[in-house]
Parts: C-alpha cells; structure tokens; sequence
C-alpha cells in the first residue's frame, strides 16, 4: 500500500501506522523539512566553539548527528531511538543516547555546555519544567538553543510564543539572550503539493543564574483546559509568571 503523505504526515503521523511506514516517511522527509537551511545555519554557528558536551533532546532517528557535533541525545520514542542507535553503531558515532524527557533529563547538573532542541520545545509536556532542567543540566554560560513557529503554521502542533514572551520566560529562568533572529521559510510535501510560508524563530540563551525547581512552587502559574502550563497564559505587562 502506498503512503500517503498528505493524511498521515501533515495530521502529524498521530494515528497508528507500522513502523516500516514510519521510518520510510522519515527516510523520504529528509533533512530539508527537519533542517531549513536557515535553522542549521544558525545552530552551527552557535555550536561550532564549543569543544565540551553538546546534548540534543529529542533527537528523534538520529538525522542531526552529522550536522552537529552532538556528544549526548535524549529520545522518547522508541522507535526513533531505535533508529538514533543504529545510526550510532553504523557510523560509529561517539555519542551517548539515552531514553528520557525534556521534563526529566537523565543527566547529572552542571555537565553540558550546550542544549539543542529542535522542534520540539512548543511540544514538551510542560515548557516550565523543560526551562528548569535545561538550567540544570547546563554549565555556567552553558547555551540553549531552540527553534519556535508563529501562528501561521498549522503543520507543527504544540504551544505558539510571541518571541518578547519567550525571551521574558527565558530570562526569568536564568537565561539570558545571546541571539534572536526570525526567518520566513517555506514547509511542506511535493507528494501533496502542500507548501506554504511561514515565520520560524531561532533563539539562543546563555545560563547565567541557577534556578532551582523548587523556585517553580513560588510562580504564579495558570493552567490552560487541557491541562498543559502555555505561554498563552504569560503576559509581559504583569510578568504572571514572574518570582513572587
């Protein structure tokens, strides 16, 4: 049966489908829908001066790797870390890949000196407790570095950020901002002729104070209905979220 890219992939391949499907829509993606060239700019050169522990959370099958110089992965999914861990093998790859989440990274503190998440952090279970482990896993002046979407894009599914907002959420965690930029790029799947534009925007934090989960106790925190903590609920004019 042929895949159809245009149900399964654009619907955010949610439903069940078997795993050799999967990883030949993953195989036919490519890089050129996971790394517009834009994002792997803007991680290189974010990357390239550090010589110490660059982790990747969520680093799906693997398809960084030969772009980064990616020491330590964490994925949740076992099929793609399948994957991930064949690609190691295979190239052997000096890289750790552990099973985990944002929300719980199976590190010791104080270890990496970089953090990648791409794609993924607008889709973290909780983005508060994703910014505390990313303190706590990072070295001082240790650098996160990520990537969000605007409103316009209805391919990626999670949690849409202002940038202010953002970068205000960033900075009340500990992190300061080494650089911003907003890109227009175009998505989508020749196979459906599905293409548009949309606005993607490339962040990179620095550690620059510690903070403690505990810290979380004394947020202001607001719950949206599906039970998901969202920078939707986050306004800069009251700092909602802010130390109290």
């Amino acid at each position: 049966m042929a895949f159809n890219y245009n149900e399964k992939i654009i619907n955010g391949l949610t439903k069940a489908i078997e795993q050799d499907e999967y990883i030949d829509a993953v195989q036919k993606l490519g890089d050129k829908y996971v790394f517009p060239t834009q994002l792997l700019n803007f991680i290189k050169n974010n990357t390239d001066d550090i010589n110490g522990n660059i982790l990747e959370v969520g680093c799906g099958c693997g398809a960084s790797f030969e772009h980064f110089k990616i020491t330590h992965a964490v994925e949740p999914n076992d099929i793609r870390r399948q994957m991930a861990d064949e690609k190691i093998v295979k190239e052997k790859l000096d890289i750790e890949l552990k099973a985990g989440f944002a929300e719980k990274l199976p590190f010791d503190p104080e270890t990496m000196d970089a953090v990648i998440m791409i794609n993924g952090f607008f889709q973290t279970r909780s983005d508060l407790e994703t910014m505390c482990e990313f303190n706590r896993v990072l070295k001082e002046e240790g650098r996160v570095i990520i990537n969000t979407y605007d409103d316009t894009n209805d391919i990626v599914f999670g949690r849409v950020y202002g940038p202010k907002n953002l970068i205000r959420m960033f900075n009340d965690f500990g992190f300061e901002t080494v650089e911003f930029r907003e890109t227009k790029i175009e998505v989508g799947f020749s196979e459906s002729r599905f293409i548009k534009p949309y606005f993607m925007y490339l962040y990179c934090f620095k550690k620059v104070r510690k903070f403690h989960f505990f810290e979380l106790r004394k947020l202001q925190l607001v719950k949206t209905g599906d039970g998901l903590y969202s920078a939707r609920n986050y306004f800069p004019e009251t700092r909602d979220w802010r130390l109290v």
